[in-house]
């Protein structure tokens, strides 16, 4: 985190901090940042997956595991996608 970021815990329920760093976003406002929990994430990447190649979170993974998309990795919704796997996928 850059020097002079003040980084509070909003709640202990919801992982949300408030940011504000010197100099930054909008003049120096707050700017809030909702970090996802691990279900979150999956459900964004299971959705991304769908809407961009039609295709299950499971799915994809099983098809990137099995080298299926070796053809094209630098497709754009190929990209978009694999950048959403959750952590540790």
């Amino acid at each position: 985190m850059e020097s002079g970021s003040l980084v509070e815990e909003s709640s202990a329920v919801q992982v949300q901090r408030r940011i504000k760093v010197r100099g930054g976003v909008a003049g120096g406002d707050d700017a809030m940042v909702h970090l996802l929990t691990p279900d979150e994430s999956w459900e964004n990447f299971d959705q991304a997956a769908q809407r961009y190649l039609g295709m299950s979170g499971e799915a994809f993974i099983a098809a990137w595991d099995a080298g299926q998309f070796d053809d094209d990795p630098d497709r754009p919704a190929l990209v978009r996608v694999s950048l959403l796997r959750p952590v540790g996928r």
